[in-house]
Parts: structure tokens; sequence; C-alpha cells
């Protein structure tokens, strides 16, 4: 923040922060065993350090910049989790995002930033189903109406 602060041409700049996503939970990233190996472990660890990080930021009085939003890609991966679709939405890595989970995080910042709902987006990935597009759009949704909560299908 301190850099873009120093670096910046436009005055209006916001800072936004992205909450990122649980392991999958058949992973085998060695730093999957400080969660206990458990993927709502995870999610809840992310899920409070993220709250924790943008509240001491927000509130630091000798810092002028403070974050406008948070993102919550990962509450929007954890709901998809949630979905009949079930924990597909990583590669086979277990961490990084498959195609589904890219675009299900990407309408996550779509309606974070333009505030326009991803529920109905006529845009669909040629490698994602009809079904898993409706999906995606609802958990993303969803996780922008409730942020630290995993949705109930």
């Amino acid at each position: 923040m301190k850099f873009v602060a120093e670096n910046v041409i436009n005055i209006k700049v916001k800072y936004i922060f992205h909450a990122t996503w649980a392991y999958a939970q058949d992973t085998k990233h060695s730093g999957f065993k400080n969660y206990n190996s458990n993927q709502m472990c995870m999610y809840n660890a992310i899920i409070e350090t993220v709250d924790r990080t943008v509240k001491e930021i927000n509130e630091d009085s000798s810092n002028p910049n403070k974050i406008t939003f948070i993102i919550p890609s990962g509450t929007a991966i954890q709901n998809g989790r949630a979905s009949s679709l079930g924990d597909i939405f990583c590669g086979s890595d277990g961490y990084h995002l498959n195609a589904l989970g890219k675009y299900t995080a990407a309408c996550t910042w779509l309606e974070m930033i333009t505030g326009k709902a991803a529920v109905g987006n006529s845009y669909k990935p040629s490698d994602i189903t009809t079904q898993q597009v409706r999906i995606a759009q609802q958990a993303a949704h969803n996780a922008v109406l409730c942020p630290d909560r995993v949705t109930s299908w």
C-alpha cells in the first residue's frame, strides 16, 4: 500500500483485499497440515486472518490509506463446494483453481467491482457446463451477500 500510495497517479485509487480460498480436501500440499488437513479449518483461518488484517490496516492512524472492500473469492469457492458440485474447484494439485474455480472467483470480482450481479450473466466459458455456470454465479453472489459464511444449498 505504501508503494502504491507513493507512485499512484490516480488520487482516487481504491485498495481492495482478495480473500483467497482453502485448499481442496484431497490436496497433497505440505502446508495443509497447518490446518490439520481440514478444509473448513483452513477456510475459517483465512476468514479470521483477512478480517483481522483489514481491521488492523484500516484502524492504523499512521496509515492514511484504507482498504475499501474485501473480495470474498474464498467464500465463493467454499459456497460452490457446498453445492451439488462438491469439491471440484481446484486443479490436480489441490490448491490452484481450475477453470470452474477461476470462473467462480471472476464472478465474485465482477460483482464486487461493478456492483452488477453475476447471476444471469450470459458469459459461459466453453470448458464448464451450464449447470456449473449457474452454481458458480450463485456461489459468487451469495459470497458477496454473506462474505464470512458458507451458503447452505
